[in-house]
């Protein structure tokens, strides 16, 4: 990862969310073994995610944890993921999140499109986040396109029909 080049970038989607958001929220480098945290007035975004190679999957991903900070989400709940207790929000928190993301993405004008590749191309599913083909389609719907979803691993048996073909 070319950190030099990642702190650029996030610096850039942090001054777009200071502008559309009218609140400064610090971000720091981390290792949280998820996309990010927001607690206690501070956003961690994983190092992963800062390095991501689209900027929409950093843009969202930071704009869903800033977010939580905007909607004052608390933790308020611990997980297991893999080997590792992982600390969240309430699923409403986490939907709510990610609906500030998506607005976000659409009032910039960003294209969610890498956004929900990589949602379907990481599966997961948690009680918090529900699984990757619920919050691809939830994230969609937000941002106006319902049918959007690709078809990679997210959806069951797809293959590379058109957004028609979705319906």
């Amino acid at each position: 990862m070319n950190m030099p080049a990642a702190n650029a970038r996030v610096r850039s989607i942090w001054m777009e969310l200071v502008k559309y958001s009218k609140h400064a929220f610090p971000v720091l480098p981390a290792e949280t073994y998820q996309a990010g945290l927001a607690k206690n007035g501070f956003i961690y975004l994983d190092l992963s995610i800062a390095g991501q190679p689209s900027i929409e999957v950093t843009r969202f991903f930071l704009a869903h944890e800033w977010g939580h900070e905007m909607h004052g989400d608390p933790i308020s709940a611990m997980y297991h993921m893999g080997s590792y207790d992982v600390m969240g929000a309430a699923k409403n928190a986490e939907e709510n999140a990610d609906v500030y993301a998506a607005t976000f993405m659409l009032y910039q004008k960003h294209d969610i499109t890498p956004v929900l590749e990589f949602l379907c191309a990481n599966p997961f599913d948690d009680p918090i986040h529900g699984n990757s083909l619920e919050r691809a389609r939830h994230v969609a719907r937000v941002y106006g396109a319902p049918y959007h979803i690709p078809p990679v691993p997210c959806e069951p048996n797809a293959d590379a029909g058109s957004v028609e073909d979705q319906r």
